[in-house]
C-alpha cells in the first residue's frame, strides 16, 4: 500500500487553500474511487493505504478552475503532490434586497428616539468625522 498526501495553494499568491474537495479513483468513468478529501487551513490533504496502480487525481474549489490529472501509484510509494488552482470567477445575477426599516436596538435606540423629537443637537459618525 501506498500514501497520497499533499498541499493546495492558489497558483495566483501562493496561498493555501482550505476546504477544496481533492478526489481519487482508478481506472476511467465511474468506478471504485478511493475518496474525496477536504484540505485543511494549510491547503494539505492525505489518502492513506492506496494500493498501487492508476488513477484519476480530480481537485474542486468554489471560485477555482478544476484541476484533472492522472497518477502513477508504485507498490509503497509515498507521494507528496504540490498542486495550485487559478481563480476562475463566477458570474451571479444581480442581487436586490429590500427590507422594511427597522428600529435600532441597544444603545442608539435611546438617540434616535430623542433625535425624532429634536430634543437636542445630534451628530452621528458621518458629521463627526467631518468636523
Amino acid at each position: 500500500m501506498s500514501v497520497v498526501g499533499g498541499q493546495l495553494l492558489e497558483y495566483e499568491t501562493g496561498r493555501p487553500l482550505d476546504g477544496a474537495a481533492v478526489s481519487l479513483a482508478s481506472g476511467p468513468g465511474p468506478t471504485r474511487g478511493i475518496g474525496t478529501r477536504v484540505t485543511d487551513s494549510d491547503g494539505r490533504f492525505l489518502f492513506r493505504t492506496v494500493p498501487p496502480g492508476s488513477y484519476r487525481l480530480v481537485v474542486r474549489f468554489l471560485g477555482f478552475r478544476d484541476l484533472r490529472d492522472t497518477l502513477e501509484v508504485a507498490p509503497g510509494s509515498d507521494l507528496d503532490l504540490a498542486l495550485s488552482l487559478s481563480v476562475s470567477p463566477i458570474e451571479l445575477e444581480p442581487l436586490v434586497v429590500v427590507s422594511d426599516r427597522r428600529p435600532p436596538l441597544g444603545p442608539l435606540r435611546d438617540f434616535e428616539r430623542r433625535r425624532e423629537r429634536m430634543n437636542g443637537t445630534f451628530l452621528d459618525r458621518e458629521e463627526i468625522e467631518r468636523r
